[in-house]
């Protein structure tokens, strides 16, 4: 682990905020860049799912101490939420939001102690994905 901002070509670093006074409590966002397959955005290699090592994104070997993956907005943990779908009229739909327990990845937590890096801190992000990660890290 550590190195330091291995980040693959179709993903972005789109927040990497500290939390607390003394940066041991880090937000962080990744974002799929491409578009899924069939739309303008769409290309063959690149809209190709990939993976993250959260412990390549800090410079120093065991930073991350444990991180527990969010909504978006970085309020609910991931494991509390359901999603929603919709199906239209020509799916059979009749508007009524349906829960389902699908989500496009497991969400991904490690607790203190449970950290190993390249195991258990790979990030899959598939096309046009955002994931939101609270982090804690160990002090310098």
């Amino acid at each position: 682990g550590g190195g330091g901002m291995a980040l693959p070509q179709n993903v972005h670093l789109l927040t990497l905020q500290a939390l607390d006074h003394d940066g041991t409590k880090v937000l962080l966002r990744l974002a799929h860049l491409y578009q899924v397959e069939g739309t303008a955005g769409y290309d063959a290699e690149l809209s190709k799912a990939a993976d993250v090592d959260i412990c390549s994104l800090f410079p120093y070997a065991n930073e991350v101490h444990s991180f527990q993956e969010t909504t978006l907005s970085a309020n609910q943990k991931r494991t509390d939420t359901k999603t929603f779908q919709w199906l239209t009229a020509e799916q059979g739909g009749d508007s009524t939001a349906r829960p389902t327990a699908a989500l496009r990845q497991s969400p991904l937590n490690a607790e203190e102690g449970s950290v190993e890096c390249g195991l258990n801190t790979v990030v899959k992000l598939s096309s046009m994905e955002i994931r939101t990660f609270v982090l804690k890290l160990r002090a310098q």
